[in-house]
């Protein structure tokens, strides 16, 4: 068996996000440096844009300087590598890392596994037609690509620039691959098609604020050998996680207390928080006041704060009110545990409540 570290989709960029982003990549070279695997697979988009790729490549070779004497390492760009691209890819040297840019694909030979290497492209629809060499029955072949496969990922896709080709169901079994490291998806997942193991690893760090992104950020450690295929994710701490959460308001503008208490317990220095506020409040004020707060204590505590807008609906003077206060006293206490589907179902009542609620106190009713 050989043992290979899946990656792809690290989205190396400048400005505010380069310090993360190479200590993301640096958590991968310390894990591949721990594991010693033969081969460590970059399946694309190792860079955000060309001008990324064209900046930020002497320092990343640099730092894959370190896995010399440990492992070889693979690289194929993806669709952002390619992004505003103004020169050719194979003019721009990446040290030890052995790239491969040439359409529609190259083969590379290792000891015992051969390496597919197929570079994005805008459209893989003639790959029936293309001539493929027959694999040598005692070697392992291992694809390396970049799109969008829609058995494994249905979507939607919410790239406004870069679309990615599509992978046909039949590219691995036309390639007698038995596994197929991918990349272009964020999310970790893996699929079998026929004797092929194809997977994503997802991105291992957190690139953009998604609920498509949420949960742990890592790469995949695989064991191939002829005829087998079998992928473990290993999560990266180092990347932190992409967390969302809706804090809902009472009338009186304060921040559910459970609510507050999660938050606290679940993010870390390396997380990308993503907060809203939701309910029925007597005035817009006590939101913005409350927006306010949430963001002065949790801020400071996290790598990335990102505030979203609120969902509120301001019902004046409804704290006020008798039956109100009674209809909110009665549903506190059948309200679900925070976080779970029914809380969003309880939300929505108590909301639509008060505005049943302060309707029919404007009709006199």
């Amino acid at each position: 068996m050989i043992k290979i570290l899946h990656t792809a989709d690290l989205h190396l960029k400048g400005g505010d996000e380069q310090g993360y982003c190479f200590a993301v990549l640096d958590a991968v070279i310390a894990l591949a440096k721990a594991e010693k695997p033969a081969y460590l697979l970059i399946a694309g988009d190792l860079f955000d844009s060309f001008e990324d790729f064209r900046d930020l490549r002497a320092e990343t070779a640099a730092r894959f300087k370190a896995l010399k004497g440990v492992c070889e390492i693979v690289y194929i760009p993806g669709n952002h590598e390619n992004l505003r691209r103004t020169a050719p890819l194979e003019s721009f040297d990446l040290g030890d890392v052995k790239k491969f840019t040439a359409l529609p694909y190259e083969i590379y030979y290792g000891e015992g596994v051969e390496f597919v290497c197929v570079p994005h492209a805008e459209s893989y629809g003639a790959y029936r037609d293309w001539t493929i060499p027959p694999k040598d029955p005692a070697n392992t072949r291992v694809l390396v690509m970049h799109g969008l496969n829609s058995r494994i990922y249905t979507g939607p896709e919410e790239e406004a620039e870069g679309k990615a080709g599509v992978i046909d169901d039949g590219f691995f079994a036309r390639f007698d691959t038995e596994y197929a490291a991918l990349g272009h998806v964020h999310g970790a997942r893996q699929e079998r098609f026929g004797a092929t193991l194809a997977a994503y690893p997802g991105s291992p760090r957190v690139w953009r604020g998604s609920v498509r992104e949420a949960g742990p950020r890592g790469v995949y450690l695989v064991d191939v050998g002829p005829g087998s295929a079998r992928a473990e994710f290993i999560p990266l701490p180092e990347a932190g996680q992409y967390r969302r959460y809706e804090v809902p308001l009472g009338v009186d503008g304060l921040p559910a207390p459970a609510e507050l208490e999660r938050i606290r317990l679940e993010c870390g220095p390396k997380d990308f928080l993503s907060v809203g506020v939701s309910g029925t409040v007597d005035s817009d004020q006590k939101a913005i006041e409350a927006e306010a707060g949430l963001e002065a204590e949790f801020a400071p505590k996290v790598r990335r704060y990102e505030a979203r807008p609120r969902d509120i609906e301001v019902i004046e003077n409804i704290s006020a009110n008798q039956l109100a206060a009674e209809f909110l006293a009665e549903l506190e206490t059948l309200k679900p545990p925070p976080g779970t589907p029914d809380e969003k179902k309880w939300l929505y009542a108590r909301r639509f409540g008060c505005e049943e609620i302060a309707a029919r106190l404007k009709a006199g009713k």
